[in-house]
């Protein structure tokens, strides 16, 4: 064991790879005013943190006289006992601020962690006795140095180009400033890590269950908060800003014998001259009724008031809410449905959630009451990008509407296909088949695919499948082998479950499928619902090798207009799964992001030589984005994977030296943006206007990052991605990085309408999940499992002709 130690510890090295040099922000597009649910904290300047060390035992007795301690700052990784030892820790560390008042002054800053750490910032508040089975408690405190080890003039030390040299203390003592009273107050919050408060008890405080979706099993939907703190450029740029990030939900009142808890609704006029007519008649301002019915006079009644999100007439003044509490569950214990059920639960519209952040963030103290924190938002400037232009055939151009969506079933595809040689399997129910005309169905799909300009061949048999197995299935699809078949589509009625099968038979025997569901095609037949028609005909063009369409990002003669129609250029996308936690065989065997560095210059290797042979170009510039980096993993794709990636390009040729832009793209954000003026009632009217870009003021003071909304938010509140520059040697403007990326948003080329990341990315997304879901069903009829990734990769990937095109359109 100590050799392997050894021999892991001598192959570990520490990055010092830079990121890009920090560059001039964007200019292209209108200017535009938004919000963002940040809040900055001021820092007093020269102002020093200390450091201890403290351990917390409780001391037992045991039968024959001799003591047993259990130290309560132990971690653990389960969540009953740590959450029940770091309540002990709290009622221990606040018993001592109060008993030993010398040693702990009240105008002393102390901020404790629960843990083995305690730093000074905030004043402790008493606590109730500990546990009377314990015969006393222990409290060790060490000094970790005689100096204190940070001042607060160290916040630029938090950011830095070279990820070795970043040195984040001083981000623990604020994000320890923001969490006190998450962390304190025990009987109101459960908290995980130190970014997430959970309220507590939902039931207990009043709310209703039917608010929340029902997750059976015992589990249930749980209110919290999320926060998070970094350094950003701030108002001038320097970068000398602290802000901390929220993202909240639920209230709960603080008044009457029974506190409830609720969504908020809408924002109201002040307490003071909202009236309503109560049950008697008699007419009342909200101010006036607490005094009247709870005898609670308003300390702020000249604040806003908030409505119920389900009872919009019931009006609450602000300062008697606070935070509601929750319960988590983990990935692994989640269903499907109940995934969808919170996924919609949680979908509330911008205004509602704008609102409840500002809300949450007073309960938690983060607001402008708090003489460490300024206002409880922050207003920064954006831009609505240009819209790019769609090139259809024949020269056409076609200009979207709302920089979102556009209108192509007029226009004839760039590249037509030769639809030629091709059969359909329509495997149907007895209720299907009678009610399904698959020839009318067919005979529509030919004389659009000939309006779009492809030249179609009459299709060559239609096939009732009677055999409904996989068996059946594949002696059809073994029969098609024989006749040459170039396509394939089946009509699939929806309660039969075969597409991973089809699509397994697709690699096995390298015949290009497509399934369309019957209530699809009854959607064209009875309804004309010509645009279901039309994305099946697109995904037909692109399956057999032709090109819908392109984007013009600006006029022919403008510098920008080629960047995504110049054949030098190459965009690869890397979608990077991170699963729940691995088990000991899987550890060693290494993370998913470890393995494909291992893999990745075989993979670009490959990538490159088909390009080339597609093209008959070898691409000048390399564009990558990868999605499923954390803003940690930076320097792995900054050394490692740059490192692969140019081992690759080495081993084609040592004169072969093309340019390499990499991005990295992640929604595992807390920050959001909003519309500085909110209005309508739907998400679409509420969120931010799809091309919004955001660079300046809530970005990296060092690194180039930007925010880049490209598609429009049809439910609950827009996540914005966002963007970090991680390599570049092209020295390519910030501007054109922006502008190339929102216009590789618009090249789904299925549907007339942008996607939220660049194509790269979704083609990666699909690739990936096609890939596991045939690993399923090979697995899944009898057939012996593979046994290795090698094994999988010669019997489950496609190394033939269909790697040519885009077979998972």
């Amino acid at each position: 064991m100590v050799d392997q130690l050894q021999g892991r510890v001598e192959k570990l090295s520490v990055s010092n790879v830079a990121l890009p040099e920090k560059r001039a922000p964007g200019s292209a597009g209108v200017k535009q005013d938004f919000v963002c649910n940040l809040t900055a904290l001021k820092l007093k300047p020269n102002v020093p943190f200390y450091k201890y060390d403290i351990r917390i035992y409780v001391v037992f007795e045991k039968s024959d006289g001799t003591e047993h301690q259990k130290e309560l700052t132990k971690q653990t990784k389960d969540d009953f006992p740590e959450q029940e030892r770091k309540t002990a820790s709290v009622y221990v560390f606040k018993t001592l601020c109060k008993m030993y008042k010398d040693i702990f002054p009240q105008d002393s800053a102390l901020f404790y962690d629960r843990a083995a750490e305690k730093q000074f910032k905030l004043p402790a508040k008493g606590v109730p006795s500990t546990g009377a089975d314990a015969k006393g408690i222990l409290v060790v405190i060490k000094k970790v140095t005689d100096k204190f080890q940070l001042t607060s003039n160290d916040l630029m030390k938090a950011v830095n180009v070279r990820d070795c040299e970043r040195e984040k203390e001083i981000l623990e003592v604020l994000t320890l400033a923001v969490s006190q009273k998450g962390y304190l107050e025990t009987s109101q919050f459960v908290t995980y890590g130190s970014g997430v408060h959970y309220l507590f008890d939902h039931r207990a405080l009043g709310f209703r269950d039917n608010e929340l979706p029902e997750l059976m099993d015992g589990k249930y939907m749980g209110i919290g908060v999320t926060k998070s703190v970094k350094v950003l450029e701030g108002e001038d740029g320097t970068g000398a800003t602290p802000f901390v990030v929220t993202d909240g939900l639920y209230v709960r009142t603080t008044y009457g014998a029974k506190p409830r808890t609720f969504p908020i609704g809408n924002i109201a006029r002040p307490a003071s001259e909202l009236k309503f007519e109560a049950a008697d008649g008699s007419t009342f301002t909200v101010e006036q009724y607490f005094k009247k019915q709870y005898n609670i006079q308003l300390k702020y009644p000249w604040m806003f008031t908030v409505s119920e999100r389900h009872k919009p007439t019931s009006y609450y003044p602000v300062e008697l809410l606070r935070v509601a509490p929750s319960q988590r569950v983990t990935l692994q214990q989640q269903t499907p449905d109940q995934v969808a059920s919170m996924i919609k639960a949680s979908a509330t519209l911008p205004q509602t959630r704008l609102h409840q952040t500002k809300v949450m963030k007073d309960a938690l103290d983060i607001n402008s009451r708090n003489p460490y924190l300024a206002s409880a938002g922050i207003t920064v400037t954006g831009r609505i990008l240009p819209t790019p232009t769609i090139l259809y055939g024949e020269r056409q151009e076609v200009k979207p509407v709302d920089n979102c969506k556009w209108n192509g079933d007029r226009s004839r595809f760039l590249e037509p296909a030769y639809l030629s040689n091709w059969a359909v399997c329509a495997t149907l129910t007895q209720f299907d088949a009678r009610k399904i005309q698959v020839k009318d169905y067919v005979s529509r799909i030919e004389a659009r695919c000939r309006n779009r300009g492809m030249q179609v061949d009459p299709v060559a048999e239609i096939f009732h499948l009677q055999n409904q197995s996989f068996e059946g299935l594949k002696e059809w699809y073994a029969a098609q082998k024989q006749k040459g078949r170039r396509y394939l589509m089946f009509i699939t009625s929806d309660g039969i479950k075969q597409h991973d099968l089809i699509k397994l038979l697709e690699i096995e025997y390298q015949i290009v499928s497509q399934e369309v569901k019957g209530s699809k095609v009854d959607a064209v037949l009875h309804r004309n619902q010509n645009q279901t028609l039309d994305n099946v005909v697109a995904k037909i063009n692109m399956k057999l090798g032709g090109v819908n369409y392109n984007v013009m990002l600006g006029r022919p003669n403008e510098p920008s207009s080629k960047w995504l129609t110049d054949k030098n250029r190459l965009f690869i996308g890397f979608e990077i799964s991170n699963p729940p936690p691995l088990s000991k065989a899987e550890m060693e065997r290494g993370a998913t992001y470890k393995m494909m560095g291992q893999k990745l210059s075989e993979v670009v290797v490959d990538i490159l030589k088909r390009f080339r042979e597609a093209t008959s170009v070898a691409p000048q510039h390399m564009v990558l984005y990868f999605s499923g980096i954390s803003e940690g993993q930076f320097s792995l794709v900054t050394d490692t994977y740059m490192k692969a990636i140019h081992t690759g390009i080495s081993s084609l040729s040592a004169n072969y030296k093309p340019h390499i832009t990499a991005l990295a793209v992640s929604k595992d954000h807390n920050e959001r943006i909003y519309k500085s003026k909110i209005s309508g009632t739907r998400a679409s009217e509420q969120n931010i206007p799809p091309g919004t870009v955001v660079d300046t003021k809530i970005v990296s003071p060092v690194i180039n990052e930007f925010y880049l909304n490209a598609h429009s938010a049809f439910q609950g509140t827009a996540k914005t991605p966002k963007y970090s520059l991680l390599a570049d040697d092209s020295k390519v403007p910030l501007d054109i990085v922006e502008r190339m990326t929102h216009g590789l948003c618009f090249l789904h080329e299925i549907v007339t309408s942008t996607v939220s990341v660049p194509v790269p990315l979704i083609v990666a997304d699909r690739c990936a999940k096609r890939g596991h879901n045939v690993f399923i069903a090979n697995s899944g009829q009898g057939r012996s499992a593979v046994g290795s990734i090698d094994e999988a990769n010669a019997k489950l990937v496609n190394h033939g002709e269909l790697q040519k095109v885009r077979f998972n359109a």
